[in-house]
């Protein structure tokens, strides 16, 4: 059974109004993956969304992964609904963090990412498929995908997959609206504005997307997401980690 637990991990991504989306078509996008905690009850707590690399590995936010056992952390995969009856779920074998200087609980930390191991392989099938990280790094002005599930802590909450486009920024400067100060710094993370097409329901109550997986036109892997917030206009609504600088890392990683 689903739980719907209250958790926020993030005080930014509690306070955030309005929201600009729409929910994914079944088998839209086939990578997509949902970290969730396995309570004392066996109901699951949803963390953080993620990414299939293989038939073993999920990369997600480290933030999601190493606070907690890998024996309590299940993996959904193949599902565009948290909620359905018949989901299946991967327990996981290890989780591995990413790299020196290790990640810290900070919400806009470099290295905040961790390759989340399963015990049994993935079976793959059209609704469940591996995507590539892309080794070309984010580019200004490029249109990109960004998927997730929702805060439950929504009053409105829907357990369905969540799409919407955003936009990449190369100058860090401009996220101050989000993050206030210091991301200039921080060469691992981008910004993202609202897409112009996406037009997506603007109306539905706040929610995150933690560890949401950020993929180009060509479906290629580029990010992940960090944080996000209500839709307004020119304004920064999304950080993101840039994957191409860890790349070789992950699959040196995964393929060992």
């Amino acid at each position: 059974m689903y739980s719907f637990l209250p958790l926020c991990a993030f005080a930014l991504l509690c306070q955030v109004q309005g929201t600009w989306a729409r929910e994914a078509r079944e088998g839209e996008f086939p990578y997509q993956a949902a970290v969730l905690l396995r309570l004392r009850n066996d109901q699951l707590l949803y963390i953080c969304s993620g990414a299939i690399l293989n038939q073993r590995y999920i990369l997600t936010l480290a933030f999601c992964a190493i606070q907690y056992q890998p024996s309590t952390i299940n993996i959904l995969v193949g599902s565009n609904d948290l909620a359905r009856r018949n989901n299946i779920y991967y327990s996981v074998d290890t989780v591995r963090q990413f790299s020196r200087p290790k990640y810290n609980v900070t919400i806009f930390s470099r290295n905040n990412i961790a390759v989340v191991r399963v015990k049994n392989l993935i079976i793959f099938n059209q609704r469940v498929q591996p995507i590539v990280i892309s080794s070309q790094d984010v580019m200004n002005g490029q249109t990109y995908s960004l998927t997730a599930f929702r805060n439950y802590i929504d009053p409105n909450y829907s357990t369905r997959l969540q799409l919407f486009l955003v936009i990449a920024i190369q100058n860090n400067r401009q996220c101050n609206p989000l993050v206030a100060t210091g991301l200039d710094r921080v060469r691992e993370l981008f910004c993202m504005t609202a897409s112009p097409r996406d037009t997506g329901n603007e109306n539905l109550p706040p929610f995150s997307y933690q560890g949401g997986p950020i993929a180009s036109q060509s479906k290629q892997l580029s990010g992940l997401n960090i944080a996000a917030r209500g839709r307004q206009q020119d304004k920064i609504v999304a950080v993101g980690l840039r994957l191409a600088p860890y790349r070789n890392q992950i699959y040196a990683a995964i393929n060992n």
